[in-house]
């Protein structure tokens, strides 16, 4: 059974009952069968099921984001944001996925027609993460569907409710009850269920996590994408309007809590613009307000995971012991109840401290002061991530000489932690494998054949 807590008051508010293993199986093979039928259907069909569940979702927007905030103490402002940008996927998925599905003829050789067409792998498992419960399973969702592939999705513990709610409205838009099945528990259960004979596996979470998962399946052959975090620089340059630059890096660092993969979590600011930066940003960083996610003015909620406290504390004292200090004193709120978080901002930081090196994952940066774009790329580049990096300069021809040098499967000059589903997802290192989103996304979902036929 999970007890579910209510992030911003601690309290348990609701009980659910985790899927046990005889369930697993009748799930899997339920799952299979469905796959079958859904993989003969039209494209037409499967558009109309999604395009009912975007219209779907949108009606209960206010209701889904909610329960977001609830089960993870995502601000509600940000938390009706989240529902909206799943629509926007949803609906990049219907604009696109059936020109790439299409079969396309590539050539003749000696009087043989070359065709090449794509098959769904057939049941995938989704396990996702708890801090977007709707717009990342979507990126899995929909394209897996909208290619002829059955889901069985295990959503995080921290919010199985969202994963639960996401079900609900998949059937009543008239998708086959067996095609997406909600599974419910800890990582046991996701363990259990990625021992049944599946035909891939989309995860998105921890490194540490996604190595459990590789080496259970390691010997298995079947297409895996990993979404593993980050540990995502920012480098401001001399020349960057600072206006501009702090309010995206304002963004970047906390909205959500800094709860996103993609969060800026180092940051390094050239020693021309050092002192005047911090001026600009203190203010606006001691502006945020810090509580209740309901309220509309909240932008920094609590922390999904009560446990993340203590790691951040860790870092914190660890950067503090080896000579580091605030410019904002940061840490365990103790006028809230709940797993509240206030910002904090480090300098004096280096590479010897873990709040440089480590994912964090909440409301908490490092600064560092560098001479030149050489010694900044290579801080950039000093970290076993690559997920996002962030150049700010007047210069875009200068941003873009840095970041190509930057290891990264993202790159960005004058803004961050942007995502559009036009462009692949995805990381390098230990930020993962593959991509999501784009037409990449859609060709993770199947497999190519190849026909020769005489000619017609």
């Amino acid at each position: 059974m999970l007890k579910i807590k209510n992030p911003a008051t601690g309290e348990v508010f609701e009980e659910v009952e985790s899927t046990c293993i005889s369930d697993l199986n009748f799930m899997f093979e339920n799952a299979q069968k469905a796959q079958k039928k859904w993989k003969t259907t039209s494209f037409q069909e499967r558009k109309d099921i999604l395009a009912s569940f975007k219209a779907n979702l949108l009606s209960k927007k206010s209701e889904c984001a909610r329960l977001i905030t609830i089960e993870m103490g995502k601000p509600y402002t940000q938390a009706l944001h989240e529902i909206d940008e799943t629509a926007r996927r949803v609906q990049w998925f219907l604009d696109h996925f059936e020109n790439f599905l299409e079969s396309r003829v590539l050539g003749e050789t000696k009087g043989i027609k070359e065709i090449l067409s794509w098959d769904p792998h057939g049941v995938v498992v989704s396990i996702s993460a708890w801090n977007f419960p709707y717009a990342i399973a979507s990126s899995v969702f929909a394209p897996a569907l909208l290619t002829g592939n059955s889901v069985l999705y295990k959503p995080s513990e921290i919010c199985p409710l969202s994963g639960i709610k996401l079900r609900e409205i998949l059937l009543e838009s008239g998708l086959p009850k067996d095609l997406f099945q909600t599974i419910v528990g800890d990582g046991s259960v996701a363990q259990t269920l990625l021992e049944f004979p599946v035909d891939g596996v989309f995860f998105t979470g921890s490194y540490e996590t996604g190595k459990k998962i590789a080496n259970t399946i390691k010997n298995r052959f079947i297409p895996t994408v990993f979404e593993l975090g980050g540990k995502d620089p920012a480098y401001v340059c001399e020349d960057a309007n600072l206006e501009k630059t702090i309010d995206s890096l304002i963004h970047g660092i906390f909205y959500n809590a800094g709860q996103v993969c993609s969060s800026v979590e180092r940051l390094y600011l050239h020693e021309k613009i050092y002192e005047r930066f911090l001026e600009f940003f203190y203010s606006r960083v001691a502006s945020l307000k810090l509580g209740d996610p309901m309220l509309q003015d909240t932008y920094i909620g609590p922390l999904g995971r009560e446990g993340n406290i203590s790691f951040l504390n860790q870092q914190r004292e660890n950067a503090l012991k080896k000579g580091a200090y605030e410019l904002l004193s940061g840490g365990a709120s103790k006028d809230e109840p709940g797993f509240f978080y206030k910002p904090s901002v480090l300098l004096n930081t280096d590479h010897s401290m873990s709040i440089m090196k480590e994912e964090s994952f909440g409301p908490i940066v490092g600064i560092m002061k560098v001479k030149s774009d050489l010694e900044a790329v290579t801080l950039m580049n000093d970290s076993d991530y690559g997920l996002t990096a962030s150049v700010f300069t007047e210069d875009f021809d200068r941003g873009k000489i840095i970041l190509a040098h930057i290891e990264s499967g993202s790159v960005y000059v004058n803004s961050c932690t942007h995502l559009s589903p036009n462009l692949p997802w995805g990381g390098r290192k230990h930020s993962g494998l593959g991509s999501t989103l784009s037409l990449l996304g859609i060709e993770e979902f199947v497999k190519p054949k190849s026909w020769y036929l005489p000619p017609s």
